[in-house]
């Protein structure tokens, strides 16, 4: 059923997820053999040959002739399986590269800013230095690479920053490759150098971190060990602070959001459709301050502590108001509109339904203040509100992600500030929509008779 739904936000009659991805060869090379030429022709046929395989399958299932698995060779198997293996990664590596992709696609918005070329590359600097130290401590493979990966993406910011657009999308999908390469061969390496380790030991070469000084040396290899305490750094330096921000707007509760701020925005309809009553000297910065009443929406939702509905409607009031800046900023589609709150409308009803059913549930254990844990009893209702929340954050399975791109697009050149305040909603609406997640059913249990792990363990 997941993947029903997939396909059906997704606007696909088939969508092949999982395991089940090495049939995109399979399926592919059916409807070209088969239709010859005619692709209609070849989907039918292969439709139908799926068909007469389920049956198959169910009839040998019933009949239990599995044991005539022994009779296949095993490099088959393995052959379909490194297939599969590779198209899985070649997949998650490449959404490693999602913020350089972000990049490339918006960089007609930043290009001419020099502050934003200047951080992003001063960003990408940082990354590749700090992943490269951490990648030189890890004790196993594929920590290695993966880090690795994300100093090769440092080095992509800077060459985006520098305008290198062109060898930024070279060294993308020449890292994407590399790393699926190594991940595959990872298993077959690790075997080898323990082998060359007990048969032909070498002393450890020399490096260039032994040229430092002893205390240097160490401080830098326990900060790496530590990540350099990255996420204590954004923590104290970011999320604290826009923590904090969003408490202090204590006035957008549920009473005021219906007094205050669902008439503004009925004003702002009305605006909209009657452009010839807004003041000359206001109409240029009308999307700008519907964008900024945006970002408080979701301020607000990242800073409750009390109520989950309360944080819901908030982010939901935050995709309302960001369409409502956008068709000030320039003639929006409808259509593109549409396509947008397709997917924010259904995931905000069944988020409210699922929020719904969990006070009922559980009045006394109903906050964001602490973790609850409500996974352990609430299976189905934790996966609901996850969806839920995957929906109302624009993920890419969902409708709302490609109205986001296409509520992006409508963004020209000069309008720096506002594709900044609407990014910025974008960006915290998703942290703020898995914080509600996370804090409800994720952790430990609020009851003491349900298992809980030591940290030792």
């Amino acid at each position: 059923m997941w993947w029903f739904g997939c396909a059906f936000f997704a606007g696909s009659a088939l969508t092949i997820k999982g395991p089940a991805a090495g049939l995109i060869v399979i399926v592919a090379g059916s409807v070209e053999a088969l239709g010859k030429g005619d692709a209609i022709l070849g989907w039918q046929l292969t439709l139908g040959i799926v068909v007469i395989a389920g049956i198959l399958q169910v009839i040998f299932g019933l009949l239990k002739v599995a044991s005539l698995a022994n009779f296949f060779p095993l490099s088959a198997v393995h052959g379909m399986l490194a297939a599969i293996g590779i198209i899985i990664m070649s997949k998650q590596i490449l959404s490693v590269h999602f913020g350089v992709f972000l990049l490339l696609r918006t960089y007609p918005l930043w290009h001419e800013q020099i502050l934003a070329r200047v951080s992003i590359g001063v960003l990408g600097l940082l990354t590749a230095i700090i992943a490269t130290l951490i990648s030189r401590v890890q004790s196993s493979v594929k920590p290695q690479i993966a880090y690795a990966s994300i100093a090769q993406i440092g080095l992509m910011f800077i060459e985006v920053a520098l305008g290198l657009e062109t060898l930024a999308l070279i060294h993308f999908a020449g890292n994407a490759f590399l790393r699926t390469y190594q991940l595959l061969i990872s298993p077959s390496i690790a075997s080898y150098r323990i082998r060359e380790q007990l048969y032909n030991y070498t002393p450890r070469p020399h490096t260039l971190e032994d040229s430092l000084p002893r205390r240097i040396e160490n401080s830098v290899y326990i900060l790496s060990l530590k990540e350099w305490n990255i996420d204590k750094f954004l923590n104290k330096l970011i999320f604290s602070p826009l923590k904090k921000l969003g408490q202090r707007i204590a006035f957008a509760n549920l009473v005021n959001l219906f007094i205050l701020f669902v008439p503004t925005y009925l004003i702002g309809l009305f605006l909209l459709f009657n452009k010839n009553y807004i003041p000359y000297f206001i109409a240029p910065h009308l999307s700008e301050f519907f964008a900024f009443l945006a970002l408080l929406m979701i301020l607000r939702a990242f800073g409750e502590r009390k109520s989950p509905k309360l944080a819901w409607t908030l982010v939901l009031l935050n995709h309302f108001w960001i369409v409502l800046a956008v068709n000030f900023n320039e003639n929006f589609d409808l259509n593109h509109t549409l396509i947008f709150m397709s997917g924010i409308l259904p995931a905000s009803i069944l988020g409210y339904i699922v929020l719904y059913l969990l006070a009922k549930k559980e009045p006394d254990n109903f906050s964001l203040n602490q973790y609850y844990g409500h996974s352990f009893e609430y299976k189905n209702l934790s996966v609901l509100f996850l969806l839920s929340c995957l929906g109302l954050m624009g993920f890419p399975i969902t409708a709302s992600f490609i109205g986001e791109d296409l509520i992006l697009s409508h963004i020209h050149d000069a309008d720096f500030l506002l594709a900044f305040l609407m990014s910025l909603s974008f960006i915290m609406g998703g942290i703020a929509s898995i914080r509600m997640y996370a804090r409800l059913f994720l952790g430990p249990h609020i009851k003491t008779y349900h298992a809980v792990p030591f940290k030792n363990s």
